[in-house]
Formats: structure tokens, sequence, C-alpha cells
């Protein structure tokens, strides 16, 4: 899997964290790794994701953008991050204020 770093229209200083995708992980397993990295919260103190988004559909159209080699990124909220998740499996969470440039 290609692990390098995909440019994503955030300003850098709006990023919290990036994290990549283990192969053996799923997508929300590292979504939950990536903010539960940030302030150091265990997973069940977060909000429910499903109720962001429905994991899976997001596996779903990651798996086909992969297939298909789309460049492809879905943002959702959590709490008081933003959250990027990317076709390669990477994870950006950024400061739910930061604005796209």
């Amino acid at each position: 899997m290609d692990r390098s770093a995909h440019s994503i229209p955030l300003a850098d200083d709006a990023i919290v964290t990036r994290v990549q995708r283990y192969p053996d992980e799923s997508v929300l397993e590292v979504v939950v790794r990536a903010l539960t990295a940030i302030d150091g919260h265990s997973s069940a103190e977060l909000e429910p994701l499903y109720e962001r988004v429905d994991p899976e559909a997001l596996a779903a159209l990651l798996e086909h953008a992969d297939r298909c080699g789309a460049d492809v990124a879905v943002e959702f909220a959590v709490d008081e991050y933003g959250v990027v998740v990317r076709r390669d499996g990477t994870v950006y969470v950024h400061e739910a204020e930061s604005t796209l440039v």
C-alpha cells in the first residue's frame, strides 16, 4: 500500500493529526485511532461514529475509489473536529472551525 502523504485542501496549520491506515485496519478503526490520539481519550469517550457517517457506505466508497484509482476524500465532523478520510487510508483530523482553502 502506498503510504505517501497526499495533499488535501486544508491549511497546514489547521491539521491536528494525520494517521495512516494499517493493512489490517478497517476505515473506522483508523478514524477512532486518529481521534483518540489527539486528546488521549478512550474510544468509549468518543461520539458514536455511526451518528456522523455510515460505516458501510464509507468503506464501500473508499474501496470502489481504490479499485478505480479515483482520488476521493470524505469529510465529516466528530465532536469539535473535522475528519477527512482519503482513498489511500490516510485520515486527517483538523479543528472543526478550520476552513478548506
